[in-house]
């Protein structure tokens, strides 16, 4: 990998410079076709431009390289939460689970959308079995999406 034009893919993200970020992830792609990472951030770059398709299509071939890379599908899990396919996102943030099953990020997260899911269907036991999730996730956990989601179920 390149480092340098990987800080650069990254600052070029955190100031949302787009067509400077998509420049350099296709070149980086372009220089390391077989590394997973390149796509990734191809990938985030098109999630941080909000063309989910696009995201996704990255992350897909990040899989194909990595097929072991529980990152990674946590971000196909992120972006079908954000486009409220809470199945989809589930099911994604479960393999995440499979391959690092003491990640509490990760249980946290597949809490919320079990418990969001559950809501949706009007299902009380997927809201509970959510619930316990974000409760058992707690520590170790400083995922702030957890505890709000956590903190409003308790309200409901």
């Amino acid at each position: 990998m390149n480092p340098a034009l990987i800080q650069q893919i990254e600052s070029a993200l955190a100031g949302q410079n787009f067509s400077e970020a998509l420049k350099s992830a296709n070149r980086l792609i372009s220089e390391f076709p077989g590394d997973a990472a390149g796509y990734v951030l191809l990938g985030d770059v098109f999630a941080g431009m909000e063309n989910w398709a696009k995201a996704l299509e990255n992350y897909q071939k990040a899989i194909d390289i990595s097929a072991d890379d529980a990152h990674i599908y946590f971000k196909i899990g992120e972006m079908y939460e954000l486009r409220d396919d809470y199945r989809s996102a589930r099911e994604n943030i479960q393999i995440t689970m499979r391959l690092e099953p003491d990640n509490k990020h990760y249980s946290g997260r597949l809490g919320v959308l079990v418990y969001e899911e559950g809501l949706e269907k009007k299902n009380v036991n997927l809201q509970q079995e959510g619930y316990q999730l974000m409760e058992q996730s707690l520590h170790g956990n400083s995922d702030m999406m957890v505890r709000d989601a956590l903190a409003n179920a308790c309200i409901n």
